[in-house]
This record gives structure tokens, C-alpha cells and sequence, in this order.
């Protein structure tokens, strides 16, 4: 009897032009070494993370080079977002010290008390300053935007041109997370030359949150059972 050996069909095509040499005349040239790895590396990466998802990727080092930049920006975006979740906690209120202007007097005892001097029955947590919170968010809020706009430049300048087009990254939660940056900082801006008894922040950052990845697997599983639960319950109605 005669052996035959089954050919197998590779799992990640670079890795295996990679281990093969395959160039035409056997071997590799380093640049074309060095980007099949690079590519074998992301597939890999992305088998892992996003293994319902396949991508043609771009050819182009830069890409890489790119898409590393935004993972790095992505995990301290999360950090970020852990930081300003605290802030919201621990940030003096947007009514509390309406009777002095400046934001860089301390007004923890004046939050206990109103005008007419009745007593705030408060959490006893001791507040940020105004000043300070405002300079925290800020550089909280600067983080933040890093991620979002290099994650748009993965998109529309690498994966956006390639033929056809893929989404690697959605525009729509980049631009949403942009606009909730935005906002953010409108309301900042409006807060210290206005001084308003109250903040709009909490719309922008509870943007924040329903772009995290379980928030969005979440809706669209709720999406995808939209139209059942309808059709179920337009039944019901119509046997009633």
C-alpha cells in the first residue's frame, strides 16, 4: 500500500508563505519577510480577540504601525474612562459654592449649608475643588480623544481605501465618541465662564460608557430580537 500524506490547508496564509519561502524562487526578500510576519502577528491577534471577524489587511507597514498606536491609546482610554467615573464621584457639585465667583476657593464647608442657611445632609466624602476637577477632566478628556482619532485614522486611511472597503472600526462610535469629547468640553467652557448650579457632563459620559464592547454586543443582541418580539406580540394583539 502506498503512504499518502493529506496536504493541510494553512490557517493563517502569511505564516505559512513565511515557513515556506514562497517568492517565486524560494526565498524571501527581508522587507517581504518582515510584512508577512507583521501581517501573521495581526491575524493572529485579531483570531483571539475578534474571532467572528476576518480582514483583508493593509499591505502598507504603516497600518501596523498605526493600529499598534490606537491599541495602546485603547488601554489607556480605559483607564481614563475608570478615572473620570471617579472624578463624577468625588468632583465638588456644579451647586455647591454658588456664593463665591472664584473656582480656586475651597467650598466644602459651603456645601453643607444653603443660602438661607438650612443644612445639606450630604455623604460626608470630602470634594475636589472646583479647579482641580476641572484640570483632571481635562487631561482625562485629552486621553481620551487619542483613541478615537487614532482608531479613525486606522479606518479611513489604511482599511477605508482597501479594495473592497472593510470596517475594521465603525465611524459611527469614533464620531459619536468625538462628539461626547465635544460636548464635554463645551460644557466645561460654559461651567467656568458661566457658573451655572448645574453640569451636563453626565450625558457625555454616559456616552462613554455605552461604547464599551459589552454595552454594544449587548444592543446589537437586543436589535436582533426587535423584530421577533414584535411580530410575537402583534400575534397576541390580534388573537385578543
Amino acid at each position: 500500500k502506498r503512504s499518502r500524506r493529506r496536504g493541510r490547508i494553512p490557517l493563517f496564509p502569511a505564516m505559512a508563505a513565511v515557513a515556506a519561502g514562497d517568492s517565486g524562487d524560494g526565498h524571501l526578500a527581508p522587507d517581504d519577510r518582515q510584512r508577512l510576519v507583521t501581517e501573521a502577528a495581526w491575524r493572529l491577534e485579531d483570531t483571539i480577540n475578534r474571532p467572528l471577524e476576518s480582514f483583508d489587511y493593509p499591505r502598507d507597514p504603516e497600518a501596523r504601525e498605526a493600529y499598534l498606536k490606537a491599541a495602546r491609546a485603547e488601554a489607556c482610554y480605559g483607564r481614563a474612562l475608570v478615572g473620570l467615573l471617579l472624578l463624577s464621584v468625588f468632583e465638588t457639585p456644579a451647586w455647591c459654592g454658588q456664593q463665591s465667583v472664584s473656582l480656586f476657593r475651597s467650598v466644602s464647608d459651603e456645601c453643607s449649608w444653603t443660602a438661607s442657611g438650612h443644612e445639606i445632609m450630604l455623604s460626608g466624602i470630602a470634594y475636589v475643588p472646583h479647579w482641580v476637577g476641572l484640570i483632571i477632566e481635562s487631561v482625562l478628556l485629552c486621553i481620551m480623544v487619542q483613541k478615537f482619532l487614532l482608531e479613525r485614522r486606522v479606518q479611513v486611511d489604511f482599511f477605508g481605501r482597501t479594495d473592497p472597503k472593510q470596517n475594521y472600526f465603525h465611524l459611527w462610535a469614533i464620531n459619536f465618541g468625538i462628539v461626547c469629547v465635544a460636548f464635554e468640553c463645551l460644557d466645561m467652557l460654559a461651567f467656568i465662564a458661566f457658573r451655572p448650579n448645574f453640569r451636563l457632563a453626565f450625558i457625555a459620559r454616559t456616552g462613554f460608557l455605552t461604547l464599551l464592547p459589552p454595552v454594544l454586543n449587548l444592543s446589537r443582541l437586543i436589535y436582533s430580537c426587535l423584530w421577533e418580539f414584535f411580530s410575537v406580540a402583534t400575534f397576541f394583539i390580534g388573537a385578543v
